[in-house]
């Protein structure tokens, strides 16, 4: 029995129906959130990624063939997996990382939203760092999530559960540079231009920490191998050029995720 039938055993018919609406602009949207945590607790570590995304797909297209009489647009689809995407990453990282933590070591990772004027990259920073990037004023996007280590207490501003924390953002302004380990930049496929962007935000992420006399990790996550990803992800960071020593990556490591259980690779490249 496929993933998806396991998921239909599961719900009844209004609530499959629950899935779809019409928005404002009369396309079909999906509540990609209430799929999501219907369906949650039959996803396991032993799943693939694609499988678990083909399936929330599949329930998705029924719910608006039942209700519309025709599919979601591709594009919603699009935004959905990438959103779902991220939440199974995050929940499973998070679980790896509360069970690393100790009392005095916290590990944590973080959702960034998209940049804002008052949620953009250096407004992460507590303010005696924040002050000194204010001087340069470096422009970016923000990257998805940022991952954050020998920490003796909590960035965000209540005990939260890993959904509270995934729509959080009370961490903004109490992240101190030194205890950031690395940031993940993480895309179901990297479009061209995408790839670019991620490169852009890896080098002005290098040149940012050398400010502060360290280094952090950059990495790209996906579920798909494309080489002319490699070939850019792997152009040499700007940071190593001007120094004029050995030449290393903008982009520390490009990993293709297959298993739920992969996500310990990343957790591994990180912090060993």
């Amino acid at each position: 029995m496929s993933l998806t039938d396991d998921f239909l055993k599961k719900c009844t018919e209004e609530e499959l129906k629950s899935f779809t609406k019409l928005g404002t602009n009369r396309k079909i949207a999906i509540n990609s959130i209430s799929l999501f945590q219907k369906f949650e607790e039959n996803i396991t570590e032993e799943h693939t990624f694609l499988e678990v995304l083909r399936s929330f797909e599949n329930i998705s297209n029924k719910s608006g063939m039942i209700n519309f009489k025709k599919k979601p647009h591709p594009g919603s689809i699009n935004n959905c997996m990438g959103r779902w995407f991220e939440l199974i990453f995050f929940k499973y990282f998070d679980l790896i990382l509360s069970k690393k933590s100790t009392k005095d070591s916290l590990k944590e990772i973080c959702k960034l939203p998209s940049a804002t004027d008052s949620k953009k990259f250096i407004d992460l920073f507590i303010e005696e760092q924040k002050t000194i990037l204010k001087e340069i004023n470096p422009a970016t996007s923000n990257p998805d999530f940022i991952v954050l280590r020998d920490m003796d207490e909590s960035v965000f501003s209540d005990s939260l559960e890993w959904k509270q924390k995934f729509q959080s953002t009370s961490f903004f302004g109490n992240v101190d540079i030194h205890t950031i380990v690395g940031i993940i930049s993480i895309k179901t496929s990297a479009r061209p231009d995408r790839r670019y962007q991620q490169l852009y935000e890896a080098n002005l992420v290098k040149a940012i920490a050398l400010r502060f006399g360290k280094t952090i990790k950059f990495v790209s996550i996906t579920l798909h191998e494309n080489e002319k990803n490699e070939e850019v992800y792997y152009s040499p960071s700007i940071v190593s050029i001007v120094q004029g020593g050995e030449l290393k990556p903008s982009i520390d490591k490009s990993i293709v995720l297959e298993k739920i259980s992969d996500i310990k690779i990343v957790y591994d490249l990180l912090f060993n």
